[in-house]
């Protein structure tokens, strides 16, 4: 029985997607959900109602998606060189992650974000273009760093607050912005303290 090339395509890349997550990061409520939800779109595909279809496989991607971003909430850490974290916010869409922690020690707090950090989507490579455009020159009030041997970028002079973004070779950005009272060799004390290899292990796929 022939299928439409586009619910093939889709379903093969969503399929691999899968068996590629469940096999780093198995969980049964999902595998479960997975197993449900590709059940329905063999079904669908075989009566030949492809809007059916292609529906439960955007629930597959989201189901995925959140899997993803779950995943991502390990690398960062509830406490990172006495600062503490609150709660985690996290979105994953379209290849497109987010993730968000604030850490505080007494006054200073220190914001930390992911953002990119997929080829599959449209701003997957951020951080190649952030590290591109960081070695071509810095501009006053800023200095390009190195951290875990990553390229980074320092901004913001003593007095102010700083901010620093570190370009991951998977294509995100890691940027972390503090308060005032946090001086830059905290802050990159506090970088040196991540899971950057790691994390851009896992963003690599």
């Amino acid at each position: 029985m022939k299928t439409s090339p586009l619910l093939s395509a889709s379903f093969m890349r969503v399929l691999l997607s899968t068996l590629l997550f469940l096999s780093s990061s198995p969980s049964i409520g999902l595998c479960e959900e997975l197993k449900d939800i590709f059940s329905r779109i063999q079904k669908f595909a075989e009566e030949k109602n492809f809007p059916k279809a292609l529906d439960e496989l955007n629930w597959a991607q989201k189901e995925l998606q959140k899997g993803h971003s779950k995943e991502l909430e390990r690398f960062f850490p509830n406490e990172i060189k006495g600062f503490k974290g609150d709660k985690i916010k996290s979105n994953a869409a379209l290849g497109f992650s987010q993730v968000d922690r604030s850490y505080t020690s007494g006054e200073k707090t220190i914001n930390v974000s992911l953002t990119g950090g997929s080829s599959a989507g449209g701003l997957g490579n951020l951080g190649q273009l952030g590290k591109f455009a960081a070695m071509m020159g810095s501009e006053s009030g800023q200095e390009v760093v190195r951290i875990q041997g990553k390229t980074a970028q320092l901004e913001g002079d003593e007095g102010s607050s700083y901010s620093l973004s570190v370009f991951l070779e998977s294509g995100g950005v890691l940027k972390l912005d503090a308060t005032s009272d946090v001086t830059a060799d905290q802050l990159k004390e506090f970088a040196e303290s991540l899971m950057l290899e790691q994390l851009d292990k896992y963003l690599k796929g």
